[in-house]
C-alpha cells in the first residue's frame, strides 16, 4: 500500500474495521491524500491501494482486460485494485478472487 502521500488522522478514535472475513484487524485511517478529499487508506481482502488505478481491472469473465492499450491510458485516482494473481468476481461477490473461485455464467472458469 502506499502511504506516502498521506497524512496519519489521529482523530479518528475506531481503527477496528470488521468484516466477514476479519473479525478483528487494525487498520490505519488516513486523509487528505494531495487534496482535501477525506479517504480511507486501506483496501479489501487480496487487494492494493494505488493512488494511480488502472479503470480497466481484470475481472472474471475478461481476465485478459488489462491488455489494452487504453486501458494502461487511464488513471483512476485512488483506487483498490486486485493484487496479482487475483480477479474482479463482478458477477458475484464483488472481490478479487483467484482464478479457481471465479464464475462466468453459472459456469467455473480457469485461465
Amino acid at each position: 500500500m502506499v502511504f506516502s502521500s498521506f497524512v496519519y488522522d489521529d482523530s479518528v478514535s475506531d481503527t477496528k474495521e470488521r468484516s466477514e472475513e476479519d473479525r478483528s484487524i487494525e487498520r490505519p485511517r488516513f486523509k487528505y491524500p494531495r487534496g482535501s478529499v477525506e479517504v480511507k487508506g486501506y483496501c479489501p481482502r487480496h487487494e492494493k491501494y494505488e493512488e494511480c488505478g488502472t479503470g480497466c481491472e481484470r475481472t472474471c469473465p475478461h481476465p485478459n482486460q488489462p491488455s489494452s492499450k487504453n486501458c494502461r491510458k487511464k488513471c483512476i485516482p485512488y483506487k483498490c485494485t486486485c493484487a496479482i494473481g487475483y480477479y474482479r468476481d463482478n458477477r458475484g461477490t464483488g472481490r478479487c478472487v483467484l482464478p479457481k473461485d471465479c464464475k462466468a455464467f453459472g459456469k467455473e472458469w480457469h485461465s
